[in-house]
């Protein structure tokens, strides 16, 4: 072997242990450790804290959801979430819904720090599932900043918090988007077949379960813009939930809050919608086939209701206050949006003719 060979050689193999330590040192140094010729010293990896938009206002806002779990007879009712909705020197107010409260049972409130209260039922409302409860509590809570529900966008990111099937799973966290406004979800209220109130509510794809209903719907600011309210799971359809907005709520709960209950007029009658009528009842009542709204009155529900107001059995009412009423649920509701003692003016039809007469409302 020639000399320049054998440089060639020690040269290559030189080259070999550079590129070995500079590999080495490389790999050390990705994994935080640094050898020396002594005993290796590992060196302590900094961490990245993962944060989001929906990371923010669950951390920010979740001490201010309550677990409420309703007793009768001392059996557990119902369980279900609440808000933290005003603090005051006497009490913190929560809102939740009325179908978890038992008129003849009692209430007790779980706190996000696990303290649990019995509440006061300062009052509830069947018709829009709003119940209002007081609580004492001898440690700090801050309540939810109240947003505008008018202002909420399809397609816009929320979040609801709560207690899904159970007390003990409280805290827990869905997201998904605002899916429409203002729908109208109809409701049988005294269950005799026919819808008689609309509760308008804003639709979510967020999984709302038994539990998440009284807890509240966030937008990513934290505002509270609706009360959970409602799962929609029929036929097999899925990923349809309701909350009630809050601005449909705020007037409500002050009412609640004044007067201890939302009393709404009536007249002492009750109805059906004349598009509901088959065409062969129609010719009983004499009701012309052409008539595509207003509501045939089926019963008197209030003695003297015939002589103090006029109207009777078989009567057409198709207008309050010269808007026309398509439908009884329609009727129901426009009855309900005044107050006692209000009069209003109700055109109805009777043997073809129709006729106006003022009621006040009782």
């Amino acid at each position: 072997m020639n000399k320049k060979t054998e440089f060639l050689i020690i040269g290559l193999i030189l080259w070999n242990f550079v590129l070995s330590y500079f590999v080495v040192e490389s790999f050390s140094r990705k994994n935080n450790v640094l050898y020396h010729s002594g005993n290796p010293t590992q060196v302590t990896q900094n961490l990245t804290t993962f944060e989001t938009d929906f990371t923010k206002v669950i951390a920010s806002h979740s001490s201010k959801v309550v677990g409420v779990t309703s007793y009768g007879n001392g059996i557990q009712y119902r369980t279900g979430s609440g808000v933290i909705y005003q603090v005051h020197e006497d009490g913190i107010i929560i809102v939740t819904n009325s179908h978890l409260i038992l008129a003849t049972g009692t209430v007790d409130v779980m706190f996000g720090n696990g303290e649990v209260l019995r509440a006061e039922v300062i009052g509830t409302d069947d018709f829009t599932d709003i119940a209002v409860l007081r609580v004492n509590p001898e440690f700090d809570v801050a309540p939810f900043t109240i947003g505008d529900s008018s202002l909420v966008k399809a397609g816009e990111w929320v979040i609801a918090l709560g207690s899904p099937g159970h007390i003990d799973v409280s805290g827990s966290v869905a997201v998904g988007i605002i899916s429409g406004k203002d729908r109208q979800i109809p409701i049988d209220l005294d269950l005799d077949g026919y819808t008689d109130w609309s509760v308008v509510v804003l639709e979510t794809d967020v999984t709302i379960n038994f539990g998440n209903t009284g807890g509240p719907l966030l937008n990513l600011d934290g505002e509270l813009i609706g009360i959970n309210t409602m799962h929609y799971g029929y036929n097999g359809t899925s990923g349809i939930s309701f909350a009630t907005p809050i601005n449909e709520v705020i007037p409500i709960v002050n009412r609640i809050l004044s007067e201890g209950v939302v009393v709404r007029g009536r007249i002492g009658i009750h109805g059906i919608s004349v598009t509901e009528i088959p065409a062969y009842s129609r010719d009983y009542y004499g009701i012309d086939v052409r008539l595509d709204y207003g509501v045939l009155i089926t019963s008197v529900t209030e003695a003297g209701i015939e002589k103090t107001i006029g109207l009777q059995i078989g009567d057409i009412i198709l207008a309050i206050n010269n808007e026309k009423i398509n439908d009884f649920k329609e009727f129901r509701k426009q009855i309900y949006t005044f107050e006692l003692g209000d009069t209003i003016t109700i055109q109805y039809q009777r043997n073809n003719q129709v006729y106006d007469v003022e009621v006040v409302l009782q």
